[in-house]
């Protein structure tokens, strides 16, 4: 019988301080703040696709996360978490999932949270979406 899979995948993990903990629908998501220069007002007639899209939902007004290359997304809500946090790392059957924008993640406020890339979310929201 083959060996098992190395193991070694499970890196250590880094720590994370400074983090975006956001609500699209009923989903969580976790962005690094340092991503995000600033946060704005998302409405349907917003450029940026809605984060509820990835949970099956249809966008609602709310906030918009802006990354400095100018890519956005759209949430219901945003709060700071500033402790520190480790990142646990992508498992590999979700490397490539959701555009390859999950960099990890992170337990804050007692949940599992998805750490996305906010510029690759925003790609994979913007070819994947339906009409908003």
């Amino acid at each position: 019988m083959p060996e098992a899979q190395d193991l070694s995948r499970e890196r250590p993990s880094a720590m994370v301080a400074g983090l975006l903990l956001c609500r699209a629908a009923d989903g969580r998501l976790a962005f690094r703040a340092r991503d995000v220069v600033s946060v704005e007002a998302w409405s349907a007639s917003a450029r940026s696709p809605h984060a509820r899209l990835a949970f099956g939902f249809s966008p609602q007004p709310g906030r918009a996360l802006v990354s400095a290359e100018g890519d956005a997304v759209g949430v219901d809500e945003v709060a700071v978490f500033a402790e520190p946090s480790p990142v646990l790392a992508t498992p590999a059957l979700l490397e490539r999932a959701l555009g390859k924008s999950i960099a990890g993640f992170v337990f804050a406020r007692d949940r599992l949270w998805p750490l996305l890339r906010l510029s690759e979310f925003s790609r994979f929201l913007a070819t994947h979406e339906g009409p908003r």
